[in-house]
């Protein structure tokens, strides 16, 4: 029984054991993003000290009388980027169309590599997290 309780105590010491993360590496840098969603297959992010700016590819496909309409629009936005401690940052938008676009996005770096870190990303009211690999390009 007491050999039990000790295995119990060492395993959950090696449960509690804390990812190590080098998110400092990644506050700046050029990275791409894959597959973001159906319509968009993958946005490059340039990320200096006080901006984020992402380009991207936005697909349209329409099904209009039986004809299939595909269209393929490059787009660009800029954010203001505010890092809340090595892990987390904020992003708002420069120049905001819309509601859903005034809303601050909140980015929390799970793990890193030498070339990746995953991420978790979320609008401020907690709708819709999503969860991407980012590789680094320089």
């Amino acid at each position: 029984m007491r050999n039990l309780l000790i295995l119990l105590f060492l395993l959950s010491l090696g449960a509690c054991q804390e990812i190590d993360r080098d998110c400092a590496s990644y506050k700046t840098g050029t990275f791409k993003v894959k597959k973001v969603d159906s319509l968009i297959s993958e946005t490059i992010i340039t990320r200096t000290k006080k901006y984020q700016i992402e380009a991207f590819e936005q697909y349209y496909k329409r099904d209009f009388n039986g004809k299939l309409i595909k269209k393929t629009e490059k787009h660009q936005d800029t954010f203001h980027i505010r890092w809340v401690n090595d892990c987390e940052f904020v992003l708002k938008k420069k120049n905001p169309k819309n509601r859903l676009e005034r809303k601050a996005f909140f980015i929390k770096i799970l793990s890193t590599t030498d070339s990746t870190y995953d991420f978790e990303g979320r609008f401020e009211d907690n709708k819709g997290i999503t969860y991407q690999t980012a590789y680094r390009i320089k």
